[in-house]
C-alpha cells in the first residue's frame, strides 16, 4: 500500500511522532540546523543527500531520490531496506498510520517560513515573521488552499 491508500494523517500524533522518534536526530523548521541528521527544512522536493554542510553516507547520495509524500511514506517504512547503507539508524514506522501522520506533522512543520526570505529579504531569520505559508497564499489568493 502507498501513500495515497494511506489513512488520513493526524498532524497532532504526528508532532507526537516526531517528537519522540526523529527531534533527537532531525530539526523539523526552515533554516534550522543540522544535527545527528540534517534539517527536514525544504525536505519536500528536495533531493536526498543534499543539504549543505551534512555528511551523508555515498548510499544517501546515489540513491538522488526526490522526497514527496510517497517516497517519504515509503522510506519511512523500513530506512535501511529503501536506501541500503544510509547512515540513519532509525529503524521505521510499521504502522501505515504513524508514517501518514508524520507526513502531515511535516507537511504542516515545514510550510511555516520566515516571509523575510520568502520575499527576498535578509538570509538571516527575523524573529517575529514565521507565517504558514498555505494561510499566506489563501490571504493573497483569497480562496482556501488545500
Amino acid at each position: 500500500m502507498g501513500f495515497a491508500d494511506a489513512p488520513a494523517g493526524d498532524v497532532a500524533n504526528g508532532e507526537k511522532i516526531f517528537k519522540t522518534k526523529c527531534s533527537q536526530c532531525h530539526v523539523a523548521e526552515t533554516g534550522g540546523g543540522n544535527k545527528q541528521g540534517p534539517c527536514l527544512g525544504g525536505l519536500f522536493g528536495r533531493v536526498s543527500g543534499s543539504v549543505a554542510g551534512f555528511s551523508y553516507s555515498k548510499a544517501n547520495k546515489e540513491k538522488a531520490v526526490t522526497w514527496n509524500e510517497e517516497t517519504l511514506y515509503d522510506y519511512l517504512l523500513n530506512p535501511k531496506k529503501y536506501i541500503p547503507g544510509t547512515k540513519m539508524v532509525f529503524a521505521g514506522l510499521k504502522k501505515e498510520g504513524d508514517r501518514a501522520d508524520l507526513i502531515a506533522f511535516l507537511k504542516e512543520a515545514l510550510d511555516s517560513i520566515d516571509v523575510v526570505r520568502f520575499i527576498g529579504g535578509s538570509p538571516a531569520p527575523a524573529a517575529g515573521y514565521n507565517f504558514n505559508l498555505s494561510a499566506l497564499l489563501q490571504l493573497f489568493s483569497g480562496r482556501p488552499t488545500t
